[in-house]
C-alpha cells in the first residue's frame, strides 16, 4: 500500500489520547503523563508544539518540540551550548535564542518519536517530522536546537549533520547498569570501584545511626510543604536559578504519573530534612530532583542515602536495568558506582552570516569540554566544576 503522510501541529499534549501518543514513547520522559505534566507546573515561559505524522490516518512519527527565549530559567539552548559564559555569548551576539526545542523540557529522553520498523521508512518519517520542525523555525526566524543527542541516536546525530546542524559536546551524563538481584550485589559492585569499598556500608550506618528514617510517598495528602522549599532551594544553590517548577509540582506529578514516581522523604524527629524524586517505567530509572536540609542534617549522610542508595534498592527491587543520574558531581557519582555517556548538542542557527561566528566559538567550547572530560568526552576529571 502506498504511503500517504499528513502532518499536523498541536499545542498541548492533552488534545492527543495518552495510549495513542505513548504507543511510539519508550520511555517515561516522553510519555503523555510527563509532558502532561511539564505544561501544568513549568513556571518559565514555553510555548509547546506537537508534531505528528500520521499515514493513512495511523500514528507513525511525532516529536515534543518547545519554543524558548532568553530568560532567567536554566533549560534553554544558551546555558547548554555556552554553560557560564551564556552571558557573554549573549553580549556578544552569539544566541541561539530564541529557539524552537526539540526533546521533553530539561531531560534526557528520545527527541523523534517513531512507530516504524523497516529503516528506510523510518529515515522517510523522521525527515518528513524534521522537515516540518525546521519550516515552523523558518517561517518564525528561530534556531533549531535538539539537546541530548546520547550514541544510541546515532542516526539522528547523522541526519541533523548531513542537514548542516552545528554540533559541540554536552557534558556527559552519569548512569549506571543494575547487573545484580539485590542491593547486596550492589554493594559488591562498589568493592571494584576505586575508592569506594565499603563506602555505602559507612554511609547507611551513619544515617541510621543518626536516626534518619525514609519513607515513601504515595498520595497528595502526605506531601509536606516543606518538600517543594526544599527542591527550590537546592536547585537554586547550585544553578543560581529559581526551581523551573511551581508549589503544585509534587501532587501533579503523583496524580499523573502514579506508580511510575517515586518520591521518597527522610525524616529526622519527625521533620522532614530531604526529598528525592525519580521518575521510572519498565526497565530505566531517571533522578529527577533532590532536596536537602544541610544545616539540620550536617554529618548525617542525607543525601548519598537519599540520592543513591534507596533510590538503587528501588530499582533493583522492581527489575530496572538501568538508573541515570544527570550531571555535575562526577566524582560522587563515580565513587557510587556511575559511568559516563557522551551526548551531544546540535544547532540550526537563523542566520547564516551568524552561523560562521557560532561554528567558530562552538568548537572552543568543544574543546574545553574534551580538556575536561578527556578526549572520548565520558571521563570526567575530579577536579571539573561542571
Amino acid at each position: 500500500m502506498s504511503r500517504l503522510y499528513s502532518i499536523e501541529l498541536l499545542n498541548g499534549i492533552s488534545q492527543l489520547p495518552p495510549a495513542e501518543w505513548d504507543a511510539l514513547s519508550r520511555d517515561v520522559l516522553s510519555s503523555h503523563a510527563w509532558l502532561r505534566t511539564v505544561e501544568q507546573t513549568y513556571r518559565g515561559k514555553l510555548e509547546h508544539c506537537y508534531f505528528t505524522l500520521r499515514d493513512h490516518g495511523k500514528l507513525v512519527g511525532a516529536a515534543a518540540c518547545h519554543v524558548s527565549s532568553a530568560q532567567r530559567a536554566v533549560h534553554d539552548l544558551d546555558s547548554q551550548a555556552w554553560g557560564r559564559r551564556r552571558r557573554v555569548a549573549r553580549v556578544a551576539g552569539l544566541s541561539f535564542l530564541p529557539a524552537l526545542v526539540c526533546g521533553p523540557v530539561g531531560a534526557w529522553g528520545q527527541h523523534l518519536l517513531l512507530d516504524v520498523c523497516d529503516d528506510e521508512e523510518r529515515a522517510t518519517v523522521a525527515r518528513q517530522l524534521l522537515a516540518a520542525i525546521e519550516e515552523l523555525a523558518r517561517t518564525r526566524e528561530l534556531c533549531v536546537g535538539f539537546p541530548e543527542v546520547a550514541d544510541n541516536e546515532r542516526a539522528l546525530g547523522k541526519t541533523l549533520a548531513a542537514r548542516g546542524y552545528l554540533e559541540t559536546l554536552s557534558a556527559p551524563q552519569a548512569t549506571m547498569d543494575i547487573r545484580w538481584s539485590d542491593f547486596a550485589g550492589y554493594r559488591q559492585h562498589l568493592k571494584e570501584v576505586r575508592g569506594s569499598s565499603g563506602l555505602a556500608r559507612k554511609e547507611m550506618n551513619r544515617f541510621r545511626k543518626r536516626g534518619l528514617t525514609v519513607s515513601r510517598i504515595r498520595g497528595a495528602e502526605e506531601l509536606d510543604p516543606r518538600l517543594h522549599e526544599l527542591l527550590t532551594d537546592n536547585f537554586r544553590a547550585h544553578n543560581r536559578l529559581p526551581y523551573p517548577y511551581g508549589v503544585s509540582f509534587l501532587p501533579t506529578v503523583l496524580r499523573n504519573l502514579g506508580e511510575r514516581a517515586l518520591i521518597l522523604v527522610a525524616n529526622k524527629g519527625g521533620v522532614p530534612v530531604g526529598v528525592n524524586l525519580s521518575l521510572c517505567d519498565d526497565r530505566v530509572g531517571h533522578m529527577m530532583s533532590t532536596g536537602v536540609d544541610h544545616q539540620r542534617t550536617r554529618g548525617d549522610h542525607v543525601y548519598f542515602n537519599l540520592a543513591y542508595y534507596q533510590p538503587i534498592a528501588e530499582a533493583t527491587a522492581r527489575g530496572l536495568e538501568r538508573l541515570c543520574f544527570g550531571r555535575m558531581m562526577y566524582e560522587v557519582k563515580r565513587r557510587r558506582g556511575c559511568r559516563f555517556e557522551r551526548s551531544r548538542l546540535f544547532l540550526k542557527p537563523r542566520r547564516g552570516l551568524m552561523a560562521a561566528a557560532q561554528r567558530g566559538a562552538l568548537a572552543l567550547s568543544e574543546r574545553r569540554m574534551r580538556r575536561l572530560f578527556g578526549r572520548s568526552g565520558t571521563e570526567p576529571d575530579r577536579s571539573s566544576p561542571i
